[in-house]
């Protein structure tokens, strides 16, 4: 009987160990691999497709448009992020539009697909224009990610003197970005197949 109660109690240890186990499993996994979201300015996604969603209106088979103001989203938007690196890092970007990228305020050319970062403290710009779907950026790294930490705004306050310098007082506000995926079904969607 005694031994059967020590067979209990150690069955008992081992299954609040296990339980320990797994549930703190999920936090070290997110402190060990972070994971990259599309991101875009707070609202815009949900301005854009009440729009859609209000333009789909017929009578009788025609197309009946609102007939009350609509908004719309921010079609330029500025993401940027300041990160610090202890070895270089290639980083993918996938970008909703046009865009510029610039790491510590110097622009790359073209319209980059990957591009490494040093090693040491960076900031990274990503200026997106897209007049017809939401400005939306997914940046993936292994330690660079797209995220909610991003700042994001739809304001550009920064001005460029007659030496070429950029302006270095800004009034430019900032926001989180906010994250996720949407997918609807049409032509409007971001298309997220190769990822």
């Amino acid at each position: 009987m005694n031994k059967g109660l020590q067979n209990l109690k150690c069955s008992i240890q081992n299954l609040k160990w296990a339980i320990s186990l797994m549930v703190l499993m999920p936090f070290g996994q997110t402190a060990i691999a972070q994971k990259a979201e599309w991101v875009w300015y707070p609202g815009d996604y949900e301005i854009w497709l009440s729009n859609q969603m209000q333009n789909r209106r017929t009578e009788r088979g025609v197309f009946f448009p609102v007939f009350w103001k609509i908004d719309n989203h921010y079609p330029l938007i500025d993401f940027h992020k300041v990160f610090e690196l202890t070895e270089p890092e290639e980083v993918e970007i996938y970008v909703q539009g046009q865009y510029n990228i610039k790491l510590d305020g110097k622009a790359f050319e073209g319209y980059p697909k990957k591009i490494t970062v040093p090693a040491g403290k960076h900031k990274i710009n990503i200026k997106v224009f897209n007049q017809a779907q939401v400005p939306a950026i997914f940046v993936r790294g292994k330690k660079v990610v797209s995220d909610n930490t991003w700042l994001v705004t739809f304001e550009d306050k920064e001005w460029i003197d007659e030496t070429g310098k950029t302006s270095d007082v800004s009034t430019t506000k900032w926001m989180n970005a906010v994250f996720g995926i949407f997918r609807i079904q049409n032509n409007y969607h971001l298309n997220l197949s190769y990822l």
